[in-house]
């Protein structure tokens, strides 16, 4: 069982949330948790509960957006799809800087005090 779309869970932050349906903790993956804390209003204060309303979006699976086969797609929640592209979104970042670095070095950088 995933996260449930459109309703608001309790969470401790690191991916574990509680499952109204089924009374269970359970961690990132749906999967429930081997031992059982107890429910969300009566956990000692040591743990930080959250509450998050679930937003589920569709991820492109192969990080290629024109492919829009069902087989390259996937509901993910929002904390899900951002792990998802997180390797994706940041060698996007790093070709972005070093192009920027490159254009600034030639417009301004060392390359414009040889002229």
């Amino acid at each position: 069982m995933r996260r449930p779309h459109a309703q608001t869970i309790c969470h401790l932050g690191d991916g574990r949330w509680y499952d109204l349906e089924t009374s269970f903790w359970r961690n990132g993956n749906g999967r429930k948790l081997r031992t059982n804390l107890p429910a969300p209003d009566v956990l000692p204060a040591e743990f930080a509960t959250r509450f998050t309303r679930v937003s589920l979006a569709c991820a492109h699976l192969d990080h290629h957006f024109p492919n829009n086969e069902a087989a390259n797609l996937a509901a993910l929640c929002q904390l899900c799809h951002m792990i998802h592209d997180g390797p994706h979104h940041l060698a996007r970042w790093r070709i972005t800087y070093l192009m920027r670095r490159t254009i600034g070095d030639l417009l301004s950088g060392r390359y414009r005090q040889l002229v």
